[in-house]
């Protein structure tokens, strides 16, 4: 019973799209965090080291002197001083509780350097962390994106090819355009289904009439995104054509100059 509500719950993030972002997003970042964690526990267990000798040498040398309690309950050993500094950094304790001791009963420098010490890891180090994290994420989901829209393509573009050509034509784009898989296509790269005809010029970069699969991926992920990113890549299209066609003209015009050259030569 157990079993068939945890595949239930996996079917459910599986179809819910920002949840499915959120899950792979946390899997794919793991990484940064453990080498994040790493680099924090370093530094944590440098700066316990330090100041656990410091607070061990005065209450061995003063095993009778005030505060010994405070020390040991704060900076007993290792581990203890690593949990305070962690606490102390994690908000799980006041700072200032970690702090006093230090300052009344080791040394107020020693107590001064833990405190630029919280400050330089609360205020750069963990906010470097973070914005390594967000910039991962940022990075990951970014590429969840295109390949989730690669696949949405292929299906899409199998879909539409009737035939299974390889190419998908004004006629079967203008076939499918009531089924929602197209429709909801159309609406994410803002084009109405009734201009088919005018997708299909989008996409046929190289003006056969025809789409393949290239083509079609290309022009996705180019119109997704922009509002009327549809106008620009038709734009992109008749550029490619105008240089096309005025490259082909100056090579006639070069051939006709060449010709007429070898025609009349100068006179010697």
């Amino acid at each position: 019973m157990r079993g068939v509500k945890v595949l239930r719950l996996v079917r459910a993030v599986r179809y819910a799209g920002d949840l499915q972002l959120i899950v792979s997003c946390l899997i794919l970042s793991l990484r940064t965090f453990l080498w994040s964690v790493l680099l924090l526990v370093m530094t944590i267990y440098v700066m316990a080291i330090y100041i656990t000798q410091a607070c061990n040498i005065r209450r061995f040398e003063n095993p009778d002197a005030d505060g010994n309690d405070l020390l040991q309950k704060w900076w007993g050993d290792i581990f203890i001083s690593m949990l305070s500094v962690f606490q102390a950094l994690s908000g799980g304790v006041d700072w200032n509780d970690v702090y006093q001791p230090v300052f009344k009963y080791v040394s107020p420098a020693l107590a001064v350097f833990l405190v630029v010490y919280l400050a330089f890891c609360y205020m750069a180090l963990l906010n470097v962390i973070t914005g390594t994290f967000v910039e991962t994420v940022g990075r990951q989901a970014s590429e969840l994106k295109i390949r989730t829209q690669i696949l949405q393509a292929r299906r899409l573009f199998q879909q539409i090819d009737e035939d299974h050509s390889g190419f998908i034509s004004l006629s079967e784009i203008q076939n499918q355009t009531a089924t929602a898989a197209v429709v909801d296509f159309f609406e994410s790269v803002d084009v109405d289904p009734s201009e088919a005809q005018y997708l299909l010029e989008v996409l046929d970069m190289d003006g056969s009439g025809t789409i393949n699969f290239e083509e079609f991926l290309r022009g996705t992920l180019r119109l997704n995104g922009s509002a009327r990113a549809a106008d620009l890549l038709l734009v992109a299209r008749e550029m490619k054509r105008f240089f096309v066609h005025t490259a082909a003209e100056m090579d006639v015009i070069k051939t006709q100059l060449a010709g007429s050259g070898a025609q009349h030569p100068s006179a010697s």
